[in-house]
C-alpha cells in the first residue's frame, strides 16, 4: 500500500535546508571575523617584540659606544702611540659618564618610518644602572644572619635598611617592612635568587603592580609631570653588582625617590644634558664626597649631603667605575606595544688595539 506524502513537504524541507546553509555561513562568518583581527593583532606583536630586541640592541650600542678619534691623525710610526691614547680615552671613566648620565631614567625615543627603517613604529628605550641600587645580598651576611657592619657603633646596613623601609611606608604604605624583611632574611640558608622574592614578604604586597622601573611618560612640554611617582621594587633593590656600596653618580630613580633627591622628569632631557656637561669639566673617577658632593652631585640632585639619612654617606662608592645596568624597552607597532626588562653587564676588553666594550645580557623579563 503506497502511502501519499502529505502536501507542503517540499516547502519544508527548503526551508530546513536553507536554515542549515544560513547557519553555515553565520558561523563561517563569525569565525572569520574573530579569526582575522587576531592574526592581525599576533602579526603586529610578533613586529613589536623583534622591534623591542633591536631596542636592547640600540641601549647596547650607545653602552658600547668608543671614543670619538681625533681627526687628521698621523700615520706611521706614531701609529702605536695613537692606539694607547684611543685606549686610553676608552678606559676614561668620563667617556662613560658623557655616555649615560644625560639620559640616565629617562626614555629615549625613536620614531621610526616605513620609508626610511621600513616600519612605522616608535620605540621608547631608557637605561638605569645597577651599581645605583642596594644590593640585597651584599648588605646581609646569609651565614652570621646580620647585616653587614650592624654591630659597629653606626649600625651599619642595619640601620640604613631600617631607614629606606621607613620611607618605603611612608611613600607606598605597609607596614613593619623591616622587621618582616629581617626576619624572611635569618630563615634563609642562601642568597636571593632574583628580587621579586621579596613579594613573597609580608607587607611587601605594595610592589605587586609596581615592579620594574616605569620612566616618566614622554611630555612635550618642559617641565613635564609634578606629580608623585610610585616606587619600583627592582629599582631600589638588585642582587646583579659586587658592591654593598652604592654609587651615587648613577642613583637609580626610585632610590633617589626615597632619598628625596631630585628625580627624574617628563621633558627635563634638555636640563639635565646642560647639568651634567658643567659637572663632567670638573669629574673625578674617585671623589671624596665630604668636599666633592657639592660641586660635582649637589646641581644633578638639588640636595646637600646632610640631607641623606644617618649613616648613608659610609655606604656611598667614591669611585666611579658602573659595569651593570638596566634597560626597559617599550616597542609600539600600531596599537600594539610589547615590553621588556633586562640587566646588561658592560665588559672592558683589551685587543691589539684600542680597549673595547662589549655587553652581555644576563637576563630579560618579557612585561
Amino acid at each position: 500500500m503506497n502511502r501519499q506524502l502529505a502536501p507542503g513537504y517540499i516547502l519544508i524541507t527548503t526551508l530546513l535546508m536553507l536554515t542549515m546553509g544560513v547557519s553555515v555561513v553565520t558561523y563561517i562568518i563569525t569565525r572569520s571575523s574573530s579569526y582575522v583581527p587576531l592574526i592581525d593583532t599576533i602579526r603586529k606583536q610578533e613586529k613589536a617584540r623583534t622591534l623591542a630586541f633591536a631596542g636592547l640592541q640600540i641601549a647596547a650600542a650607545q653602552l658600547a659606544t668608543p671614543p670619538k678619534q681625533k681627526e687628521n691623525q698621523p700615520a706611521g710610526p706614531k701609529l702605536t702611540s695613537k692606539l694607547a691614547e684611543q685606549k686610553s680615552a676608552a678606559e676614561d671613566p668620563r667617556h662613560l659618564a658623557s655616555i649615560i648620565l644625560p639620559t640616565l631614567n629617562r626614555w629615549q625615543q625613536f620614531k621610526l618610518k616605513e620609508s626610511v627603517e621600513g616600519i612605522d613604529a616608535i620605540l621608547n628605550v631608557s637605561i638605569s644602572c645597577e651599581d645605583g641600587k642596594i644590593n640585597l645580598n651584599q648588605i646581609y651576611d646569609f651565614e652570621k644572619k646580620e647585616f653587614r657592619g650592624e654591630k659597629q657603633k653606626d649600625g651599619g646596613w642595619k640601620k640604613i635598611f631600617k631607614d629606606m623601609c621607613g620611607r618605603i611606608e611612608k611613600q607606598m604604605g605597609g607596614k613593619e617592612l623591616f622587621e618582616n624583611v629581617e626576619s624572611y632574611l635569618k630563615k634563609r640558608v642562601y642568597q636571593l635568587n632574583d628580587v621579586t622574592e621579596l613579594l613573597t614578604v609580608p607587607g611587601f604586597i605594595i610592589f605587586s603592580d609596581k615592579i620594574f622601573y616605569e620612566p616618566p611618560s614622554i611630555d612635550t612640554n618642559k617641565g613635564g609631570n609634578k606629580e608623585a611617582r610610585p616606587l619600583y621594587l627592582t629599582d631600589i633593590f638588585t642582587l646583579y653588582t659586587q658592591k654593598y656600596t652604592i654609587d651615587p653618580w648613577v642613583f637609580s630613580d626610585s632610590l633617589a625617590g626615597l632619598l628625596e633627591l631630585k628625580r627624574a622628569e617628563s621633558g627635563d632631557r634638555e636640563q639635565r644634558e646642560k647639568m651634567v656637561e658643567t659637572v663632567l669639566k670638573q669629574f673625578k673617577k674617585t671623589a671624596n664626597w665630604k668636599t666633592d658632593w657639592k660641586q660635582l652631585l649637589q646641581p644633578l640632585y638639588q640636595k646637600e649631603l646632610q640631607s641623606l639619612p644617618s649613616g648613608m654617606e659610609s655606604v656611598l662608592g667614591t669611585t666611579f667605575d658602573p659595569r651593570v645596568f638596566s634597560i626597559v624597552v617599550h616597542a609600539t607597532v600600531d596599537s600594539v606595544t610589547q615590553r621588556l626588562y633586562a640587566i646588561v653587564e658592560r665588559i672592558q676588553q683589551d685587543g691589539e688595539g684600542a680597549a673595547q666594550s662589549q655587553v652581555q645580557i644576563r637576563k630579560v623579563y618579557w612585561l
